[in-house]
């Protein structure tokens, strides 16, 4: 995962919350969550990813594989 982010010019790793569940806030308005194979995003459910799925959040966009 790569983020930039105009705000920070490093960013924390993402934190394992419990087993099977991290989370990664790489941004004042973007909280990530994973859980299990769930994505989360600020408090939204966006389904069921694969590892080799591509996200890309951008301030209120989600998009899985380009498709949003």
């Amino acid at each position: 995962m790569v983020v930039t982010d105009c705000y920070r010019t490093s960013v924390p790793p993402p934190e394992k919350v419990e087993d099977a569940v991290y989370r990664f806030t790489p941004c004042r308005d973007a909280d990530v969550l994973i859980r299990r194979d769930e994505l989360v995003v600020n408090g939204q459910s966006y389904g069921r990813i694969q590892p080799s799925d591509r996200i890309l959040v951008d301030h209120s966009v989600v998009k899985i594989n380009q498709a949003e």
